[in-house]
């Protein structure tokens, strides 16, 4: 796949295509920071997703990126949040089934149980980040993406 870069004349993408873009443009046309536009669209384009990949969001607040990534790709996903109020507003807004609350320094997975990891704007909460990267690094994969 060529890389796009009609979004972006300083990025050239990795595996986000016209039509992906297409509709990041329209899920995010009401978001008026534009890092934070600018930033998802490098998060989603750096995992790479391919469909079928278990993917994890960890923090997934009220599921913005979950809601993306099912738009994006036919994925098996997962979203873990530590606030109840994030994860009920996140089954209103994305269709994912394995939403649960849960925290990142005690994943409750099986080692190597995901192919991508998501984790955004979450390190700078935890209380101690070396234990949390632990955790993620025990359930990727082999050779999986972690984008943070």
């Amino acid at each position: 796949m060529q890389p796009n870069r009609s979004h972006d004349n300083n990025l050239s993408w990795l595996s986000l295509d016209d039509n992906d873009h297409e509709l990041l443009d329209r899920i995010l046309r009401n978001e008026a920071d534009m890092a934070y536009r600018r930033r998802a669209r490098i998060l989603l384009d750096y995992m790479e997703l391919q469909d079928g990949d278990r993917v994890i969001d960890l923090g997934c607040g009220m599921g913005f990126y979950l809601m993306a990534m099912e738009k994006l790709r036919k994925l098996r996903l997962v979203g873990l949040d530590g606030e109840t109020d994030r994860l009920l507003r996140a089954q209103i807004e994305c269709s994912t089934p394995g939403l649960s609350s849960g925290d990142i320094h005690r994943l409750p997975f099986a080692d190597g149980s995901f192919d991508k990891v998501l984790i955004s704007e979450v390190l700078e909460h935890l209380t101690d980040d070396s234990a949390g990267l632990r955790q993620i690094y025990r359930i990727l994969k082999p050779g999986g993406i972690l984008s943070i």
